[in-house]
């Protein structure tokens, strides 16, 4: 495999399942041409580092599209089966216009019964059915009870960057759509599932309007997404520009928030599904820095005993920093248990 560059940009887009890990490097370049690329590694169980077996490529005719800007595994049985990779800024092949965007899905091929010997090819490219310019088709993307939920938080049709989510099938065949009115909401720009339902629906998913600083909570019925809940930050904020749920648990990162008396240090607000639509917490960093922007990055996991943990990035954080600098920026990460 050839080393990265300095401007790849690996890990801008980071998805696991099983023993499969996908790292998006959207600018990475093959020759001269900014293409795009996803590096997989697989790690078979109780082992510890995985092994780098395949790095995928965006297709031919689609550089400067950001192949690897998003992605996202669908799980059958606790096994990665597709593997949708995001390319908000493709051009449409039939119009020609700029920034419409696609996601491309991948499948397993072979492999003989051992996953680390396993290929993944392109199957089926979803393109938006009405290409407008700047779409950002691809942008967000979450598997949702078999869906493929897409978002494309540039959408203009009814106002200039309202933003909008699409659900087709494992097919690409075109299932429910939401859509936003509001100008410069961006909605469909941060997607995230739940594993429950959060009212008297199907487990759903969590749509951000960061421009507005709202998130949407939808369960799933028989004809789509229908909204349960609506959370609501402070415009301005980025609440809503991370998202991480487990259980009845919806973390929502703001990472331009100011905490503890420092603008732009950033926190991470809990809802729970049984508590309504007031944050039941507000986490923030434990010495709260200028720019820190903790809750840039969210993850959670469920360990031993079925505790809960939330990993949030801080990446501008000045924390262990020896001088008063503003280019010292260590960056850290902190670790909390959730209820």
């Amino acid at each position: 495999m050839a080393p990265p560059r300095g401007d790849d940009e690996q890990g801008r887009a980071l998805a696991s399942a099983g023993g499969w890990t996908a790292l998006g490097a959207p600018s990475a370049r093959v020759g001269e041409a900014q293409t795009g690329a996803v590096t997989l590694a697989y790690a078979r169980p109780g082992e510890g580092l995985g092994t780098i077996t395949q790095v995928l490529q965006a297709p031919p005719g689609t550089a400067g599209g950001g192949f690897g800007t998003a992605l996202a595994f669908l799980e059958v049985g606790g096994e990665p089966t597709v593997l949708a990779v995001g390319a908000p800024f493709e051009a449409d092949p039939e119009t020609g216009r700029p920034v419409v965007g696609a996601v491309h899905l991948f499948e397993q091929i072979g492999g003989a019964g051992d996953a680390a010997h396993a290929r993944w090819g392109l199957v089926q490219t979803v393109r938006p059915g009405s290409p407008g310019v700047g779409m950002s088709f691809g942008a967000a993307l979450a598997w949702v009870d078999g869906h493929l939920a897409i978002g494309a938080p540039g959408h203009g049709s009814l106002a200039p960057g309202a933003g909008s989510v699409v659900g087709v099938s494992r097919s690409g065949d075109r299932l429910w759509s939401l859509r936003s009115s509001e100008a410069g909401a961006r909605f469909g720009a941060t997607l995230c599932s739940l594993p429950v339902a959060w009212g008297s629906g199907r487990p759903g998913l969590a749509v951000a309007a960061v421009g507005r600083g709202v998130v949407h909570v939808y369960d799933l019925v028989a004809i789509g997404p229908r909204e349960v809940m609506t959370l609501r930050g402070r415009p301005g904020g980025g609440f809503g520009l991370t998202l991480a749920a487990i259980a009845g648990q919806l973390l929502v990162g703001a990472p331009f928030e100011g905490a503890g008396g420092a603008p732009l240090a950033g926190h991470v607000q809990r809802f729970d599904a049984s508590q309504g639509a007031v944050a039941v917490e507000t986490l923030s960093a434990p010495s709260p820095t200028i720019g820190g922007e903790f809750g840039a990055s969210l993850a959670v996991s469920r360990g031993r005993g079925g505790v809960h943990r939330l990993a949030v990035g801080e990446p501008g954080s000045h924390h262990g920093c020896t001088s008063a600098s503003s280019t010292c920026r260590p960056g850290r990460v902190a670790v909390f248990v959730l209820p």
